[in-house]
């Protein structure tokens, strides 16, 4: 379980950092720019999911690999329909 849990807590870093680096950067990128538009908006958020998509991935992908034995032993119990 050791392993798991570093590995969650090194999702959640990889997450809080590309919070943080996509705020500054949409924050940066309004900053004195008077003509910063929604395609500007767009192609921020659009940097920030590609930045964020890939920890987010490993965590899904951990969170199923968490709950496979207990669905399995769920479904062990289960009385036949």
């Amino acid at each position: 379980m050791g392993d798991e849990a570093a590995q969650a807590a090194s999702i959640v870093g990889e997450l809080m950092q590309a919070w943080v680096g996509g705020v500054q950067q949409f924050y940066d990128a309004m900053q004195g720019n008077e003509s910063f538009g929604a395609d500007d908006a767009v192609r921020q958020t659009r940097e920030f999911v590609d930045r964020v998509m890939p920890a987010a991935e490993r965590g899904i992908t951990l969170t199923l690999d968490l709950l496979r034995p207990w669905s399995a032993a769920f479904v062990e119990r289960m009385p036949d329909a």
